[in-house]
């Protein structure tokens, strides 16, 4: 069972122990700013890996998906919409969270919104925009 309510990105913001900015070394929870209470490890649904579920999953609320962000295009990516599956890859080894869903107007690409870890100063204000794909999805994320 987890211990504590999670907080808020804006109250425990992100940080791998080298960045400037967040908490480093040990938890430093802070129980009045938990917000959500996971149950257990196993406190979740699975989601389908069509479009479509993944679309009707996030309706509800975010939702948490691991993708490939070990390459070139994811990062250092910068804005637009990823669409070229051979330089995403598809070796899962980092967990980020689908957040929406739209149209790209200028292109007519749909794709999901997605929230990195990273910070604002990374993508689009932390955000990247990924082609809506069959499975394994764009950067696996399907």
């Amino acid at each position: 069972m987890q211990t504590y309510a999670q907080e808020t990105e804006a109250s425990y913001p992100y940080s791998n122990g080298s960045f400037a900015y967040g908490i480093t070394g040990t938890c430093q929870y802070n129980s009045s700013l938990g917000v959500v209470k996971t149950n257990s490890p196993t406190d979740y649904t699975k989601v389908g890996n069509t479009v479509d579920d993944i679309k009707t999953a996030i309706n509800g609320q975010p939702v948490s998906i691991a993708i490939d962000a070990s390459q070139n295009v994811f990062q250092y990516y910068t804005g637009g919409v990823i669409t070229d599956a051979a330089a995403c890859g598809t070796s899962l080894d980092h967990a980020v969270v689908a957040v929406g869903y739209g149209t790209d107007t200028t292109t007519g690409v749909n794709y999901f919104m997605v929230r990195n870890s990273w910070g604002t100063s990374w993508g689009v204000n932390g955000f990247v925009y990924l082609e809506q794909t069959a499975a394994p999805g764009m950067c696996g994320m399907n």
